[in-house]
């Protein structure tokens, strides 16, 4: 479906990108919004489910505390790399 834009023969760019969307763009643009927000969530919950589909024993307790110690040194390194950044301590 063309856009009003593109039926009078002006390309997007040419009109300043002021564009009159099509009624099934708006939606994927929409799609695209709300993707980017909200992605990496998705993609965790998928992660998390294939995992504990492919290996009974992820969602064990005991795994959940061994993967949170193994994490817990790169947390504490971020959190000190972030204080040196916001206090602009890079040479």
């Amino acid at each position: 479906m063309q856009s009003e834009i593109e039926k009078a023969g002006v390309s997007r760019e040419e009109a300043g990108g002021l564009s009159m969307l099509a009624p099934g763009e708006n939606n994927f643009r929409k799609a695209g919004t709300f993707l980017s927000k909200y992605g990496i969530y998705f993609a965790f919950l998928l992660l998390t489910a294939v995992l504990s589909i492919i290996s009974p024993p992820f969602l064990t307790p005991s795994n959940i505390i061994n993967i949170l110690r193994q994490i817990s040194v790169n947390g504490i390194i971020a959190v000190g790399m972030t204080l040196v950044i916001i206090t602009a301590g890079i040479d």
